[in-house]
């Protein structure tokens, strides 16, 4: 059995990209706000604090979607 896309099913998850982990976000340059997240960030990893890192990674991610858009991906946003 396989899917349309020609790969076989069940997945192989060995070699199926699910698309995750994200890579982390990179700080916008001259911003504060994303260097004190990625601070932060890194303050999570040295203590093996892994859900504290993954939720600056959140919090950069929507900084960067609210404050570091250009007009022209806000003209392409659909509100909900």
């Amino acid at each position: 059995m396989s899917f349309a896309d020609g790969e076989p099913w069940p997945r192989n998850p060995e070699t199926f990209d699910y698309g995750f982990p994200k890579p982390d976000p990179e700080p916008i340059g001259g911003c504060p706000t994303c260097a004190d997240l990625v601070a932060r960030r890194a303050r999570c990893r040295k203590v093996n604090n892994r859900s504290g890192a993954t939720d600056m990674n959140v919090l950069c991610r929507k900084h960067q979607d609210e404050e570091h858009i250009t007009p022209e991906q806000r003209a392409r946003t659909v509100e909900l």
